[in-house]
């Protein structure tokens, strides 16, 4: 299943710090859940790569460049539209076999849930987004790729087992003369790209048997 949420100002600083913080908790024996990972032709273009480091995602949220601390858009700080949360959901039988599988199973599910929250940002970045340009951001084009950060959790807030995985896209994106622009996330893409999640992790699964 596939949500997507609109991120307010307000709550940008509270969702950086609740992801940065959640990798830390020890929900299971194994340790808690995985760093953030870069992801997005937008993002490789402004070289961010691996792991999401402390304070590169408000950085990114507020519009500045998470590395190099440098305005990226005119109208940076704390006051603009951070971005979109979508969250990928394993359906629940697929979070259940993870809960009492090995570990060697265990990576291989979640190598699945990731491939499959990728193959569908990947299709958003392609059809569903587009960069704001002109007078108020009325003009529309498509950008050079997203700016977007993948957080694997594989409990709910109660801490029962349940795979999913929350993709922030940036309200940033790289324009192909060179500028950066905010950008308008078309949310009508959302079943199309839900079902590309769950074909896709279905293969997965099969693959392994």
């Amino acid at each position: 299943m596939l949500s997507i949420h609109s991120i307010a100002a307000a709550d940008a600083q509270g969702l950086a710090s609740y992801y940065g913080d959640l990798a830390r908790e020890d929900y299971y024996a194994t340790g808690g859940e995985p760093p953030g990972q870069w992801f997005g032709r937008g993002a490789e273009s402004f070289g961010l790569a691996g792991d999401v480091r402390k304070g590169e995602l408000l950085s990114a949220m507020h519009g500045f460049h998470p590395r190099e601390n440098r305005p990226l858009v005119p109208n940076a700080g704390d006051s603009r539209k951070p971005g979109w949360d979508c969250c990928f959901s394993a359906p629940k039988a697929v979070s259940a076999i993870w809960a009492v599988a090995d570990r060697d199973i265990q990576v291989a599910i979640q190598r699945a849930q990731a491939e499959a929250a990728k193959a569908a940002v990947s299709y958003l970045e392609r059809e569903a987004v587009f960069a704001r340009r002109g007078h108020g951001g009325v003009e529309h084009e498509r950008p050079d790729g997203i700016v977007a950060a993948a957080f694997e959790h594989s409990t709910s807030r109660n801490e029962d087992p349940q795979l999913h995985t929350h993709v922030l896209v940036m309200n940033l994106a790289p324009r192909e003369d060179g500028t950066v622009a905010g950008i308008d996330l078309d949310t009508r893409h959302k079943m199309v790209a839900g079902a590309i999640y769950r074909v896709e992790l279905a293969s997965c699964l099969r693959a392994l048997g």
